[in-house]
Order: structure tokens, then C-alpha cells, then sequence
């Protein structure tokens, strides 16, 4: 909860200052949302697909790669 202290804090300070606090708090929430979505995502059944799935894309890549170079070593 000390995160939340400190966000209130810092609106506090910002909200005298008028637009430029409105931007910091606008930022803020922002940051706030994209960082929750991260955690999100890394707690997501969908995370592992996604990491699966990219895997299996590069190990292909890298099976062409090789095939690339047995091709111009002929």
C-alpha cells in the first residue's frame, strides 16, 4: 500500500500545479495499467501459448538458417 501513498502524494503536489498535475496524474495511470497488464499477461494461461509458440518459430527459423548455409557451402 505504500505504492498508493505515494501515487496520492504526488497527485497532491501535481493538482496545485493545474494541467501539468493532470498530466502526471494521466501518466501515471497509464503506467499503473501498463504494468498491470504485464503481470497479467505473465500470470495468463495465454502467456505460455504465446511463449510455446515462439519457440517453435525459432527453432524453424533456425533449421532454415542452417539449411541456408548447407545450400551455399554446395
Amino acid at each position: 500500500m505504500k505504492i498508493v501513498e505515494t501515487f496520492l502524494t504526488i497527485v497532491r503536489k501535481n493538482r496545485k500545479r493545474g494541467v501539468i498535475g493532470m498530466k502526471v496524474f494521466i501518466g501515471s495511470i497509464f503506467v499503473i495499467l501498463l504494468i498491470g497488464a504485464g503481470i497479467w499477461l505473465m500470470l495468463s494461461p495465454s502467456f505460455k501459448k504465446v511463449g510455446e509458440t515462439a519457440s517453435k518459430v525459432k527453432e524453424k527459423l533456425k533449421e532454415d538458417h542452417q539449411d541456408g548455409n548447407r545450400d551455399e557451402e554446395k
